[in-house]
């Protein structure tokens, strides 16, 4: 469907599968002529529930496993930090225990 706007045409195709590709051939036509074709591969998205052809079963579960391994190693980087920063508190609580009985030490004698 052709919706062309003032500035630049627009173009919507319906109906197309999920994770195909499709080569357009793009052309204007006038009382003067035909323009030069311009060619075009698109490739539609995965919707969910789609079921995939076996060459993009491989490139999907690449994805997919390539984006757990980052997610992984987000949480794992977390987890450390909140580790790290709850023993910096228990270490500065142990210190400021001991300073203080320090002080207290020395102000008896």
């Amino acid at each position: 469907m052709n919706l062309t706007s003032e500035t630049s045409p627009i173009f919507y195709l319906n109906n197309l599968t999920p994770g195909t590709t499709y080569r357009l051939e793009l052309f204007a036509q006038n009382e003067r002529g035909q323009s030069d074709i311009e060619h075009l591969t698109v490739t539609t998205l995965f919707m969910k529930n789609t079921k995939l052809i076996s060459s993009s079963l491989q490139e999907y579960q690449y994805e997919s496993w390539y984006s757990m391994m980052i997610i992984s190693i987000l949480f794992t980087i977390l987890l450390v930090v909140i580790v790290v920063y709850i023993v910096c508190r228990l270490r500065q609580r142990q210190i400021s225990r001991k300073n203080r009985r320090k002080e207290e030490q020395i102000k008896q004698k």
